[in-house]
């Protein structure tokens, strides 16, 4: 969630960030949206190599909360064939619709539903 608020961006285009999308080395933290994931026809998920508009390429300062939260995620994370930041549990693009079927259960059992 933390990407999310930081980014403003699309849940497809947060689950298109790939890891070299990201340069937590910089002075100030940045991320480039540079994609999206799209799921058409009954296909499974692709990430479309730029984002639903032109205007919605973009790299922008990461604030420190999110810095400090990709820089917890890359020490823990494991390598995916895919360099997704957030991959699927087999180490694949996430789809859109699984994650917003994850997010309606993770609220079900909250207050804020």
């Amino acid at each position: 969630m933390d990407i999310f608020l930081a980014t403003g961006a699309r849940i497809g285009e947060v689950l298109a960030i790939r890891w070299k999308d990201i340069d937590l080395q910089a002075k100030l933290p940045t991320i480039t949206i540079s994609g999206t994931v799209i799921v058409e026809g009954g296909r499974t998920a692709y990430r479309q190599e730029h984002p639903k508009t032109k205007a919605g390429f973009r790299t922008m300062k990461l604030p420190q909360f999110a810095a400090e939260t990709l820089k917890r995620r890359c020490a823990a994370e494991r390598p995916n064939p895919e360099d997704m930041l957030f991959p699927s549990s087999t180490g694949t693009l996430r789809s859109p619709h699984n994650f917003r079927r994850q997010w309606r259960d993770a609220r079900a059992g909250s207050d804020y539903e």
